[in-house]
């Protein structure tokens, strides 16, 4: 449905990189100018992300120190270690690339 395109206000936030990959794929066959018409974020930052044209806008997560960090809490548990719930907050950074103005 190009129709919905018309505006040029469009923004498109999609779960993951590769299923953004999907959605560049589809505005493409629709003939929708990524981002002259819809802009595209979405988050994981993996390598296909800046390899596609054009290069996804994504959010980039410290996954290996948020695993490191859930194993360490994981096995001081198992361990017998006794421990409040917690809440840990880790900062994520945009990247800025080719699928947003």
């Amino acid at each position: 449905r190009r129709d919905l395109f018309t505006g040029g206000n469009t923004s498109i936030f999609v779960y993951n990189d590769m299923m953004a990959v999907g959605v560049l794929n589809a505005l493409h066959m629709l003939g929708v100018p990524v981002p002259q018409r819809a802009q595209i974020i979405s988050m994981d930052d993996i390598p296909l992300a800046s390899w596609v044209y054009p290069r996804l806008t994504t959010l980039h997560a410290p996954v290996q120190r948020m695993v490191k960090d859930g194993c360490d809490r994981l096995l001081a548990l198992i361990d017998g270690e006794k421990a409040a719930p917690q809440t840990v907050y880790y900062r994520s950074q945009m990247i800025l690339r080719d699928t947003t103005r």
